[in-house]
Parts: structure tokens; C-alpha cells; sequence
């Protein structure tokens, strides 16, 4: 019921959506299916207008275990733009939603960005960006009053900030795939840490100085890619 309204709340602001239900009938044999796509048109930063869509989890129950981590990898993939074609549309923004003051069965508040927060950073190899979307219900019937949205940062746990900024290892997707960072050494340097597809779903990882590849290697997939280029630049370059 939460979710039903969520939507219409979304379609009382100009969106379009495709439940969960529709995708699935439209989309067979897919192993994990957003709760639902939310479609809009957005002016970016240039003042241009454009498509956006988010691939929305609604959180209504207190996930552990097998299913917090189906969902904290779906979100994982889709925020690093990798988010299949679904019914004709392609979602651009991993978003969770929750209503708040939810309570468990013990009668605690759930914390459900915490939850969800620290769940996909223990995937990461590199900081990655979700939507977390907050809403505000007035009765039973979880009519919702109030929206707030927030796009937070998520760092990877266990991963040493350089230069002691969370920003820093916040990979720029140039092309779907692919993955670019630029650093700077304390010399001043810059250099460019890249990370893009290769055969087999591996990933081939680079680190280039001054227009000038001075390593490569091929690693087994894109978040461990993201975590050990940074590893290889701070021990053999920083």
C-alpha cells in the first residue's frame, strides 16, 4: 500500500511509472526487478531538459540477510549506470525509499538509509552515489504528505581516503563500463585511473601519467578493479 502511494504521489508531480508487476510481465527472466521505474523530465545543470528515471526500492520491512544483499547489489550495479533496458526504459539513478518513524517488532525506530548505506558500501571498490527518498504518511492508509529526497555519497568500508577526502574515490563514468578518476600526487602531479570492460566480464585497469600508461592489468570484475587500481597507485605512485 505504502508503494501504491508513493507512485501516485510521483504521477501527482508529472511522472510516469512501470510497477514492479508490469516489468516483470514485460521483461521475463530477469534475475532482480526494481519495485519500480519512476520517470520524469529534469533540467540538469545547463539548464537543459532531460530524461531521468529512477530504478526505486521501496523499503517497508526490515531486510537481513539474502535479501539485503540482492538489494544492496542491485543498487550497487544501477548507480554505476550499468541498470538494464527495461520495457523501453533505462534507469539513470539508484533510489531507495522509505516512509519514516517505521518502527521493528520490538518497537525501535529502523534506520533504513543506515541499513541500506552500510550494506552496499561492504560491496563497493570505489564511492558510488544513491538517491534516498523520505516520506512523510499522514494515516493507515499511508497517504503520503511529504517527500524528501537526498543524494548521499557512499564510501567503501575499509578503504583508505587519499588525500582524506570521501570525494576522492568518486569514479566519473565517461561510457557505460567504463571508469575514470583523476588524482593528484604530492608532487602535484595529476594522474588518471581508469577501468573498463574486458572479455569475460573481467575488467582491464590502468593508471596513466602524463598522457603515458605506466601500469595495466586485467582484475576479475569492475569493483575490485575501482578498489585495487587506488591500491597500486598509492603504493607504487603516491
Amino acid at each position: 500500500m505504502f508503494t501504491t502511494s508513493l507512485l501516485l504521489e510521483y504521477s501527482d508531480r508529472g511522472a510516469e511509472f512501470k510497477t514492479e508487476h508490469e516489468l516483470r510481465t514485460e521483461n521475463p527472466r530477469l534475475e532482480k526487478y526494481p519495485d519500480a521505474l519512476v520517470q520524469f523530465t529534469a533540467k540538469d545543470q545547463s539548464g537543459h531538459e532531460r530524461q531521468v528515471v529512477y530504478w526505486l526500492e521501496v523499503e517497508a520491512a526490515e531486510k537481513s540477510g539474502r535479501k539485503m544483499l540482492a538489494l544492496a547489489s542491485a543498487l550497487m550495479f544501477i548507480s554505476r549506470g550499468l541498470a538494464p533496458e527495461l520495457s523501453g526504459w533505462k534507469a539513470t539513478h539508484a533510489a531507495v525509499a522509505f516512509r519514516l518513524g517505521q518502527l521493528d517488532k520490538r518497537g525501535r525506530p529502523i534506520d533504513h538509509r543506515r541499513r541500506v548505506s552500510l550494506a552496499v558500501s561492504k560491496l563497493l571498490g570505489a564511492s558510488t552515489q544513491l538517491l534516498f527518498v523520505e516520506a512523510t504518511v499522514m494515516d493507515r492508509a499511508h497517504h503520503v504528505v511529504k517527500l524528501h529526497q537526498t543524494s548521499a555519497v557512499i564510501d567503501p568500508v575499509d578503504l583508505d581516503c587519499l588525500s582524506g577526502t570521501r570525494l576522492f574515490s568518486l569514479f566519473h563514468s565517461n561510457r557505460i563500463g567504463h571508469f575514470e578518476l583523476d588524482v593528484v600526487d604530492k608532487r602535484g602531479d595529476h594522474w588518471l585511473m581508469r577501468v573498463s570492460p574486458a572479455k569475460e566480464g573481467r575488467s582491464w585497469c590502468e593508471i596513466i601519467h602524463a598522457g603515458e600508461v605506466k601500469d595495466g592489468f586485467i582484475v576479475p570484475n569492475v569493483e575490485y578493479g575501482l578498489r585495487y587500481v587506488q591500491q597500486v597507485w598509492r603504493e607504487r605512485y603516491c
